[in-house]
C-alpha cells in the first residue's frame, strides 16, 4: 500500500489539515497519535465487517 493514500485519507476522513504541535518531538507526538487512531478505526471497522458476515442466523 502507498502511504501517499494513508496520508490522503487522514486528511479527508478526519479533515486533519493541519499539525497543531510545535517543535520536532510535539509533531512526531502527533504524527504517532494520528496514526494510531487512524490503525484503531481501520481495526474497528474491519472487526465489525468480519462480525456482520459471520453472523450466524
Amino acid at each position: 500500500m502507498w502511504s501517499e493514500g494513508i496520508f490522503g485519507q487522514i486528511k479527508e476522513d478526519n479533515h486533519y489539515d493541519k499539525l497543531r504541535r510545535r517543535g520536532i518531538s510535539g509533531v512526531k507526538l502527533e504524527i504517532l497519535l494520528v496514526c494510531i487512531g487512524h490503525n484503531l478505526r481501520r481495526y474497528h471497522t474491519r472487526k465489525l465487517e468480519f462480525q456482520k458476515n459471520n453472523k450466524v442466523n
